[in-house]
């Protein structure tokens, strides 16, 4: 899509010469363009539940890192961010590379707490995952300097996955194993990020169509200082490798139609 909107761009030059501002005009059109993508994305892969909720169902193809439906959504906030995603896990989430790589942890959603990257001098910081470095200037994605994700990988074994907090603080990643959980039981998986001043709070919960079965734990920790913008962060397998198979899971939520688009302030 963004390939049309430059051709368009293009042609809409050559037809007006006193429109020659080639950069005002990708600009517009890529944000109609991202504008006309939410609104598409927004309907599809949807299903109606029957507590007239709509259920999601996000895939990972395999051979891919990213599902096919993560949206956009970017936060300005002062005091607190929360988010709540309910889960249908599925056994296609089960697999086994038989090596050390099936240690990675695979994301399913979280929060970025910087929106631009951070440079850093290496001679004086350490950070665990560099974008890339000129000389001893390392530049880091603001993801992998402040962030907070729900995380997993099959190491539980027998149908079950394993569930994790992952963190990068002040570019040092720090992981925990919160619990495991059964894919098969078709119960609800409840994922919350809460930050309250520099707290963040992890929480996980499991329930039925009917009932809340209780909290299951709860991971608190507390996060850089800096923080006043970021992102969400959706859904991505890996580590290094790509998925096995198919990875499908259902996402259950009231969502309302421009769900793509989601601005906390």
């Amino acid at each position: 899509m963004f390939l049309l909107v430059v051709i368009f761009t293009v042609i809409l030059i050559n037809i007006d010469s006193k429109l020659s501002n080639i950069f005002s005009y990708v600009m517009i059109w890529s944000g109609v363009a991202l504008f006309l993508y939410a609104i598409v994305n927004s309907v599809r892969n949807h299903i109606k539940y029957d507590l007239g909720q709509e259920i999601q169902m996000v895939k990972i193809k395999k051979g891919h890192h990213r599902s096919n439906s993560n949206p956009f959504g970017i936060f300005i906030h002062k005091k607190s961010v929360h988010i709540t995603n309910q889960y249908i896990f599925n056994p296609s989430m089960v697999y086994y590379f038989k090596d050390k790589d099936d240690e990675d942890i695979n994301k399913l959603f979280g929060i970025s707490f910087r929106l631009f990257p951070k440079c850093i001098d290496l001679k004086k910081i350490k950070a665990d995952k560099l974008w890339f470095k000129i000389g001893n200037i390392g530049i880091v994605k603001g993801l992998h300097w402040n962030s907070t994700r729900w995380g997993w990988n099959s190491m539980a074994g027998d149908g079950r996955i394993k569930l994790y907090a992952y963190l990068y603080k002040n570019g040092i990643r720090k992981t925990k194993e919160i619990c495991s959980v059964n894919v098969t039981s078709g119960l609800i998986t409840v994922l919350e990020i809460k930050t309250h001043g520099k707290n963040v709070f992890l929480t996980i919960s499991q329930k039925n169509t009917h009932n809340h079965l209780g909290i299951t734990d709860v991971y608190k920790y507390t996060k850089s200082n800096e923080v006043f913008s970021g992102f969400i962060l959706h859904s991505f397998f890996g580590g290094n490798r790509v998925a096995l198979n198919d990875i499908f899971w259902h996402i259950i939520a009231k969502l309302p139609f421009f769900r793509n688009w989601r601005i906390f302030v």
